[in-house]
């Protein structure tokens, strides 16, 4: 590590992987700024042939994580702790649950908290057997928030986080995207293959830049609403450029220091709005807990066969802009979301990193879709809100 420290930035940098890596990512961007029309056509079509040929391994992944994860907490696998037998953690429970849960859901549950719910209850599609802008609507578009937004996804994201942590704490490999594939490949997994899966890895996380997008299009937007504008602002220059500059402060100060209190107040700041709309909420607190719990039993009881439903018989097509759009939102930048997982799990337990890192934020993200998607979808049924 002194020795790393000590070396210039460029000589920690694989050129192998930079170079061809800056190069694509180079062209990928100008071809949009030149060619966008074309670029959009270009990969709508490539979404609607993978599609057309692939849902079904989408469908098998989640199937595969969702028991390979029961398999762990119920079983002695769940047992296994990474770094080690002796390894002890780093940061108490708590923190390391506020990480974990504010580091990942803000966007998610910000941008499509209402939106979201309200679009499909007003566009629901067939097979969900409703009526749109019905009150029997509302338990089934909360399960498929349910099913977009929290449990799957997470199971998403964290198998590639508890994948690199074990190679990369247990063992004892390097936190590189061919490394995790070592297991499987051996030996040729290094040299020109190990640099080609690097290279992909790299510059597949340029999609992350679209998570930033939403919350920067949706700050802007606020702001514009809150002081009461007639146009909305074209402050996002200089909202990306504060962004980025926090962000770089926060995570260099390592999660014991700014970005551990940071997560802190966020998390309470979370439960205090939670808080506020049960209480004085106009749907009422009694309702909408009833709500949660309904929709939840629901979801329970059905999510096996949701999470295998492939729309073959009606094919309406609606997965391919919903239920696969996220599934694969979730999976190009979900080894950039799995090292943060992987950098502050040191000394847990398997089952303690899927119970914190999916189960707990999970919820979370159901409750609040609930009180927030499901107030407005009652605004909206009962004619006391406007779509």
């Amino acid at each position: 590590m002194e020795k790393n420290q000590k070396e210039s930035i460029w000589n920690q940098i694989d050129m192998k992987v930079f170079v061809p890596g800056m190069a694509v990512i180079l062209l990928v961007i100008a071809v949009g700024i030149f060619f966008p029309n074309q670029f959009y056509n270009a990969l709508h079509t490539g979404v609607l042939w993978i599609m057309d040929h692939f849902k079904w391994f989408y469908i098998l992944l989640v199937i595969l994580i969702c028991g390979l994860f029961a398999a762990i907490c119920f079983t002695k696998l769940g047992d296994i702790r990474l770094g080690g037998k002796k390894a002890k953690p780093s940061l108490k429970t708590s923190t390391w649950f506020t990480l974990s849960m504010t580091g990942t859901i803000a966007v998610g549950i910000c941008f499509y908290g209402v939106s979201g719910p309200v679009n499909m209850l007003m566009n629901p599609p067939s097979f969900m057997g409703v009526e749109a802008g019905t009150k029997e609507a509302i338990i089934p578009v909360l399960k498929y928030c349910y099913l977009h937004y929290a449990f799957p996804v997470f199971f998403i994201i964290v198998a590639f986080a508890m994948m690199i942590a074990l190679i990369y704490y247990n063992g004892k490999r390097t936190l590189r995207a061919n490394d995790t594939l070592y297991p499987l490949l051996g030996e040729r997994s290094q040299g020109v293959l190990g640099s080609v899966i690097n290279t992909f890895s790299v510059v597949a996380l340029l999609v992350t830049g679209t998570d930033m997008g939403l919350a920067v299009l949706q700050l802007n937007a606020g702001i514009g609403t809150v002081a009461g504008m007639s146009e909305t602002p074209s402050f996002e220059p200089y909202i990306i450029l504060f962004y980025t500059v926090i962000t770089i402060l926060f995570a260099t100060s390592g999660v014991h220091k700014l970005m551990g209190k940071l997560s802190d107040i966020n998390a309470i700041a979370y439960f205090v709005i939670l808080g506020v709309i049960l209480v004085f909420g106009a749907v009422g607190a009694n309702r909408l807990l009833c709500t949660f719990f309904t929709s939840m039993g629901e979801f329970v009881r059905d999510f096996i066969p949701m999470i295998s439903f492939g729309d073959p018989i009606d094919q309406t097509g609606w997965q391919t802009t919903a239920t696969m759009y996220y599934y694969s939102w979730n999976i190009v930048p979900a080894f950039l979301h799995a090292l943060f997982y992987v950098s502050i799990a040191y000394g847990r337990t398997l089952r303690q990193f899927i119970l914190v890192n999916c189960v707990a934020p999970g919820l979370v993200t159901c409750l609040w879709y609930v009180l927030f998607g499901g107030s407005a979808m009652f605004g909206v049924v009962e004619g006391k809100r406007p779509v």
